[in-house]
């Protein structure tokens, strides 16, 4: 019987988890200890779907070892799942061993142990080697008599191993990190279709390897004339400049479909050239050429970046643009072209308009100023979260939207979301708004107005409104715009600039 790690729990957590059949619990003055109680199979099937540790495991093993043997019969499930496709050291399986001789079904773990030999299989959404967290507890000499190594969870991280498996694969992993870890031992290697692999500081990388099963392999600088050779999918190679200072004249990355020149410092470059549908990180970067174009990448991240000498930045239809943090937008920035936009935290007092594309996902987060003529009226996405509207003299939807509000403020007098297909709207600013109007009440099912309210706010479902109540809603309108004027002619807020 198999048992999937699905929901990964520390160690420090599962040894709590024991405790009361280890120790006891605490008694209600914190001053001594209850009896132990004892342990069910029910409890032990938690931990295993929680933990491959050893040493919980062990402990667990040596908890059903204090029952009555007439009782531990009744475990004879979670011994054969705590070793089906799990390698346990020796300490492990000996106690594993005594309980299955205790109870009859030696052979049955036998044959558990016979099927899995060679072959590693370890469900956990993440497995770190090495140093830092060791989930699995494997010695070096362990990991040479692993034949195959598959992992089925989400992520894995190698980090300073000096010895890996012959085989390894990665039917289900999207990210791989390798870090510091000797490939000497290492022959073949397959991955999800979509995954991307990272290595860093690597040892004893093979002249040729076939790697084109992944979507992409990141390598670090000076890591690419060791991979030269290597068989990678069309435009699957990327680079890793990251923090690097040293970058001059014209840069050509034609080759690469991953570029990471965060933090670098681009002075002495003078032009660089993209590979088309690359994926392009600059986040930090300083002193960009002035002409920088990203008009043929797919994905552009230039959050933390100033981009005061850029005066024309045109992206590639259908890109996706991070610019959380950016600084000195050009005020004629374009994004309407764009699949993704993520403007967080962006400066954007010299934009007075801003539209986005049909079907745009748009993420506006922690923003205190909002450009007057702002338009969402295409966007299919909104993640809308920290933000003040007051400067915006209309909020529009387009049909069957997705909209996210959370801590928002500066809401109109009239909020419409009756085009939106799905609303959420949490702990926001509802103080100055009169009247709310969904589509139906299903609508708004989803939907917490929290503490910060008008007493008068009212809420319309548009398929249930009559015509007094449409007269009642223009007239909102009307007043919501006489009040932006006032308030542009006297300067509370500015059209164009901050208030």
């Amino acid at each position: 019987m198999f048992v999937d790690v699905k929901e990964l729990k520390n160690p420090i957590a599962i040894e709590n988890i024991l405790t009361p059949y280890k120790k006891g619990r605490l008694s209600s003055d914190k001053k001594t200890r209850l009896p132990k109680e004892p342990i069910t199979p029910q409890v032990c099937m938690e931990i295993l779907k929680s933990t491959n540790y050893s040493r919980n495991i062990k402990d667990m093993l040596l908890c059903i070892k204090e029952l009555p043997l007439s009782e531990q019969a009744q475990f004879k499930e979670v011994v054969l799942a705590a070793f089906t496709q799990r390698e346990q050291p020796s300490d492990v399986l000996v106690e594993g061993k005594k309980l299955a001789h205790a109870s009859g079904y030696d052979d049955e773990l036998s044959a558990v142990l016979e099927k899995g030999n060679g072959k590693f299989l370890f469900s956990d959404a993440k497995v770190l080697y090495g140093y830092r967290n060791k989930y699995l507890d494997l010695s070096d000499e362990e990991m040479q008599n692993i034949e195959s190594f598959e992992c089925s969870g989400s992520e894995f991280q190698a980090l300073n191993r000096k010895v890996l498996p012959r085989q390894m694969s990665f039917p289900v992993a999207e990210r791989l990190y390798f870090f510091e870890c000797d490939f000497q031992n290492v022959q073949a290697l397959s991955f999800h279709p979509n995954a991307v692999v990272f290595m860093n500081s690597m040892l004893h990388l093979p002249e040729l390897m076939d790697v084109s099963t992944c979507k992409r392999l990141v390598v670090k600088y000076p890591m690419l004339p060791e991979v030269e050779n290597w068989t990678v999918a069309d435009g699957g190679l990327g680079v890793d400049y990251r923090k690097f200072n040293m970058l001059s004249g014209e840069l050509d990355f034609s080759d690469f479909g991953y570029v990471d020149l965060s933090e670098c410092n681009l002075a002495d470059v003078t032009k660089i050239r993209w590979r088309k549908g690359a994926c392009v990180l600059m986040r930090g970067a300083k002193n960009l050429p002035s002409d920088i174009d990203f008009s043929n990448c797919a994905k552009v991240d230039l959050s933390e970046c100033d981009l005061a000498e850029q005066t024309l930045l045109s992206f590639a239809d259908g890109a996706e643009v991070i610019l959380c943090g950016a600084m000195n937008l050009p005020p004629d920035i374009d994004f309407s072209n764009c699949a993704k936009v993520d403007l967080s935290e962006c400066d954007l007092a010299e934009q007075t308009l801003l539209s986005f594309a049909d079907g745009a996902e748009v993420t506006l987060y922690s923003m205190d100023y909002l450009p007057p003529n702002l338009d969402f009226s295409r966007c299919a996405k909104l993640h809308l979260s920290g933000v003040d509207f007051r400067n915006c003299a209309h909020l529009r939807f387009a049909e069957g939207a997705q909209v996210f509000f959370n801590d928002v403020s500066g809401l109109p007098k009239v909020l419409d979301v009756s085009s939106c297909g799905l609303v959420h709207i949490t702990n926001s600013d509802f103080r100055y708004t009169d009247a709310v109007i969904f589509k139906n009440e299903q609508q708004g099912e989803k939907c917490d107005f929290g503490f910060r309210i008008n007493e008068s706010l009212k809420i319309f479902f548009a398929d249930k409104m009559t015509e007094d109540d449409w007269n009642e809603i223009e007239a909102l309108k009307q007043k919501q715009k006489k009040s932006l004027k006032q308030a542009w002619r006297n300067k509370i807020i500015r059209w164009g600039g901050r208030r």
